[in-house]
């Protein structure tokens, strides 16, 4: 066996992908630590929506506080809807790999929409499988190569050493995640002679794990966005706007709030924190700004 290399940068690189998606038969395995899919891998990947002989596994992680941040939920539907398809977490994830049954992708290349249209990316496409390969098939957990097909060698890149093959090693860091989601697809009968020539097609999606509830991804969308939304209507104001308020002198003011140890010149102290005060920007500079609440502005004893 042949093993071809290429070596790919920006749009080259998102186009070998794009094909990677297209070409997969049997076997798509994605892996990026972030996911914010954009329409051409959207477009890529709905051409797979019919194709019952296909398994796909994605694995994403990184964000061990809020998973919500590492899968965007839209793409997460939308991924949901593809048949025969399984989805695992791995918080330590950093790495991106790209495979189906005959080309692999190694690459800085994350699924996200904003480092595919944004950032100066790069990869390595790997061909370590002919076309035309007949009796290339997977087990039920799509984690081994069938011994018949020759393995992408340790010297892949010209290199001697001990370690395992990128696919071995990539399936075994995928066996070990979390497992977050898993669906097959349930397929039409054959109906006579003419059915055992065609493909099956899909009737319908069978879900077999969902565990979406365990990683929160509901409760911690509702947080992020509560918490943004708190942040955003909450009414802060300059010490200018303050000492008019409360009828005082701007430094009788800051006098006084480093007195009772909430600020000390332009810095907030742990205290001042607590109270709600925080450092805000307006046109490029930045300044101290203090809550509206005006309970918290008689704790001051104003």
């Amino acid at each position: 066996m042949n093993i071809e290399a290429e070596f790919l940068f920006g749009n080259k690189l998102i186009a070998n992908l794009e094909e990677l998606i297209k070409q997969a038969d049997k076997e798509l395995f994605l892996i990026s630590p972030f996911i914010d899919l954009d329409k051409r891998i959207m477009d890529s990947l709905n051409e797979k929506t019919n194709e019952s002989n296909l398994k796909i596994r994605i694995l994403f992680g990184k964000n061990e506080k809020n998973i919500f941040k590492s899968i965007k939920s839209d793409s997460f539907e939308f991924l949901k809807k593809l048949p025969n398809i399984e989805i695992r977490y791995e918080e330590r994830l950093h790495a991106k790999f790209y495979l189906n049954e005959t080309h692999f992708i190694l690459t800085s290349l994350n699924l996200y929409d904003y480092s595919l249209a944004k950032n100066i990316e790069s990869g390595i496409l790997i061909n370590y499988a002919s076309k035309g390969l007949i009796g290339k098939t997977f087990d039920e957990t799509y984690n081994t190569i069938n011994s018949s097909v020759s393995k992408v060698k340790n010297n892949i890149f010209g290199i001697n050493n001990n370690e395992t093959d990128p696919i071995e090693k990539f399936n075994t860091i995928y066996r070990n995640s979390e497992l977050v989601y898993k669906s097959e697809a349930i397929l039409t009968e054959k109906k006579g002679f003419s059915g055992l020539l065609s493909k099956r097609k899909i009737k319908s999606i069978k879900v077999l794990e969902d565990n979406l509830d365990k990683f929160n991804f509901k409760k911690v969308k509702e947080k992020f966005v509560e918490k943004r939304e708190e942040k955003t209507n909450s009414k802060l104001y300059s010490a200018t706007k303050l000492s008019k308020i409360l009828n005082v002198s701007q430094n009788e003011l800051l006098s006084l709030l480093e007195n009772e140890k909430l600020i000390n010149k332009n810095e907030i102290l742990e205290k001042g924190k607590k109270r709600g005060i925080e450092k805000r920007k307006y046109m490029g500079r930045e300044y101290i700004a203090f809550p509206e609440n005006m309970e918290e502005l008689r704790l001051l004893k104003l």
